[in-house]
């Protein structure tokens, strides 16, 4: 029998314990974890920054060759080594405190923005030319 394309495999994961203490004869595996997703990503619109074109650009750069994933408490020193490293700051046009602002995130923030970055590049024709995908990508411009 072939696999369901649409069912959640919900074993193996640290995070699927919480969801699995959710499940009750009235409450199945995927409901569950469909309402801990609702609540995933209601946290990331809630808290997400706002930013201009240029520091959602800037995110988008670092994060896209950079293993994301438990990593996003260290987003502004990736963002501090590629401005210094790589010379991102004749790219993008971000003020000196910007670092900072990052690094003074929550974490929740910092999550928001790395699956932001992780979401841009999984939509056709994006690119660092065609920032004005941004926006459906997740991120807050102003």
């Amino acid at each position: 029998m072939a696999p369901n394309p649409h069912s959640i495999a919900l074993t193996g994961a640290p995070a699927i314990a919480p969801i699995l203490l959710r499940v009750s004869p009235s409450r199945t595996r995927e409901a569950a974890a469909r309402q801990a997703m609702q609540r995933y990503w209601r946290i990331l619109q809630a808290d997400m920054p706002l930013l201009t074109q240029d520091q959602a650009g800037l995110i988008c750069d670092v994060c896209r060759n950079w293993p994301t994933a438990q990593n996003e408490p260290y987003l502004w020193a990736q963002i501090a080594d590629s401005l210094l490293a790589n010379s991102l700051s004749k790219t993008w046009d971000v003020h000196s405190g910007f670092v900072t602002f990052i690094q003074g995130l929550s974490i929740s923030s910092s999550v928001a923005l790395v699956d932001a970055a992780e979401r841009f590049w999984q939509i056709p024709n994006a690119s660092l030319e065609n920032l004005d995908l941004l926006p459906s990508a997740g991120f807050c411009i102003h």
